[in-house]
């Protein structure tokens, strides 16, 4: 696919989480070179955004069973003075 797309001169985006030498072990030393000597690598760093959201909702929800607990709490505190009512 690589080469007939190159022979065509057909514009071609390859997309991997696998730097060189794990392009290499799965799907050759030739097709790893011709991948990052004939296109033009771009690297793209940072923190996985799945994953920052991930621990961001995974706080919400502890946030909101916490909540949810002191509320509980308080109630089970008032219902002694409650019931006297």
């Amino acid at each position: 696919i690589i080469n007939s797309r190159l022979a065509k001169e057909k514009a071609t985006i390859i997309s991997t989480n696998l730097d060189f030498s794990a392009l290499s072990n799965r799907y050759g030393g030739k097709v790893a070179s011709r991948i990052i000597t004939m296109f033009t690598c771009l690297e793209f760093k940072g923190d996985d955004v799945r994953l920052q959201k991930k621990a961001r909702n995974m706080l919400d929800n502890l946030a909101r069973i916490l909540y949810n607990f002191i509320v509980c709490l308080a109630l089970c505190a008032l219902l002694p003075s409650l019931r006297s009512w």
